[in-house]
């Protein structure tokens, strides 16, 4: 029989397999104590939260784009951040 621990790291891998770095890194916070002396182990887990990240990064930037094109296409000038105005 495996361990919670175990389980949940069977789990990370296989989200790791499907690049759900999401489930992975919560998987690998799940096991962290079991493998707190393995640095391979340490650093499979770090590259997880490191795309996490990257690609909540991403999305950031992806929504950012997305309301610029919708502000340019709205059929007006767009000011955003007072950028276009003249001075008077």
């Amino acid at each position: 029989m495996l361990s919670a621990e175990e389980k949940a790291y069977c789990r990370a891998l296989e989200a790791l397999r499907r690049k759900d770095y999401l489930s992975a890194d919560k998987e690998f916070e799940a096991c962290r104590s079991l493998f707190a002396n393995n640095r391979g182990r340490q650093i499979i887990t770090e590259a997880a939260r490191l795309m996490v990240e990257v690609g909540r990064e991403k999305r950031e930037r992806e929504n950012i784009k997305q309301f610029i094109e919708e502000a340019s296409t709205n059929g007006k000038e767009t000011n955003i951040c007072g950028q276009g105005q003249q001075e008077e």
